[in-house]
């Protein structure tokens, strides 16, 4: 599992089935659970903020990095194999369990997060600003070195924050799922429709934002599962290719007005 420029906020858990435990806020997931058993099975959450559940994130193994744990009633996280716990805004008496490796974390005592708004954007003067730790350090891509996990797809998630803005618009990336004082990039017609496809239809065309290349007369983006999606300039139409079947999705001109790209 892997979770990136998100907002996990409101999630409580609870079970009524009988035959299953009843809802314990000191050990049920809230906002993430991974799979409790394997290192195999390692969830990794880049560059979040997590708050208000009633806990945060559970699972075997954990790459946890750059995200913002706020006011969650439980533990931030729990462990059961081993943490890679880097540069978060986490309370430690909130992490439990495990074999957790720490660094360069901030505790709740040592500033203000300073939200902007409702959202969880970080004002001025947040201690969230610039604390991260930059995607494209060797200590980051160590992190993933053992791990069956594509780090380059990270990589491509984190070129920009939640709002599509502008990653990294200080001196370090930020903390948390928005970017302080950073602006929007500009975006043209085929990336502007691919971005739109890539919310329209999330199912098939993840992760979202990726980097566009040119093979040939095509302009395109892939996907997770060898999904494509793609402009020719032959003849201006879309085209997508899904479980190896290619398919013309009628010219890219009715596209660009459905998607509003202008």
């Amino acid at each position: 599992m892997i979770v990136t420029n998100s907002i996990l906020s409101g999630n409580h858990v609870q079970s009524n089935e009988p035959y299953f435990h009843s809802y314990n806020p000191t050990s049920d997931g809230g906002a993430i659970s991974g799979s409790p058993y394997g290192q195999e099975n390692t969830t990794v959450v880049v560059n979040s903020t997590i708050s208000g559940n009633n806990n945060a994130i559970r699972c075997a193994s954990c790459i946890v990095v750059n995200n913002i744990f706020d006011k969650n009633d439980g533990y931030d996280v729990s462990v059961t194999s081993v943490g890679q716990i880097f540069n978060n805004y986490i309370d430690y008496a909130k992490l439990v369990g495990g074999n957790n490796f720490k660094r360069d974390n901030i505790q709740p005592g040592s500033g203000s997060l300073n939200f902007a708004d409702s959202n969880f954007r970080i004002g001025s003067g947040s201690v969230a600003i610039d604390a991260g730790l930059s995607p494209s350090s060797t200590t980051f891509s160590n992190l993933f070195s053992m791990l069956q996990i594509d780090l380059q797809a990270v990589l491509i998630a984190l070129a920009t924050d939640k709002a599509g803005n502008n990653r990294i618009a200080g001196t370090a990336i930020d903390l948390g799922a928005y970017e302080y004082g950073s602006s929007a990039v500009a975006v043209s017609q085929p990336d502007c429709l691919f971005n739109w496809a890539e919310n329209t239809y999330p199912q098939y065309f993840s992760p979202a934002h990726g980097t566009s290349k040119i093979l040939g007369e095509y302009y395109y983006r892939q996907y997770f599962g060898n999904i494509y999606i793609g402009i020719s300039s032959k003849d201006n139409h879309l085209y997508y290719l899904i479980g190896g079947n290619m398919g013309d999705a009628g010219t890219v001109a009715q596209w660009y007005a459905q998607a509003g790209c202008q």
